[in-house]
């Protein structure tokens, strides 16, 4: 479950803010707006991929830093 306004690690080493969720206007699939708090760059991903295991580590795509 993502948790907004709290900081998140990305498995590749950037961390991210989820600021808000929103729906996909065709799929109605939920999003992540995300925010990169060094640039401000803004991104998006559906919310079933946030906690995906992205290898067989077991290493989770972003991982909460703060709780």
């Amino acid at each position: 479950m993502v948790e907004l306004n709290k900081r998140y690690k990305h498995f590749k080493g950037t961390e991210y803010v989820p600021l808000f969720f929103a729906k996909d206007s065709e799929t109605l699939e939920t999003l992540v707006i995300y925010q990169n708090p060094e640039n401000y760059e803004i991104w998006a991903r559906p919310e079933k991929m946030w906690d995906d295991v992205i290898d067989d580590n077991g290493t989770k795509r972003f991982t909460l830093v703060e709780g």
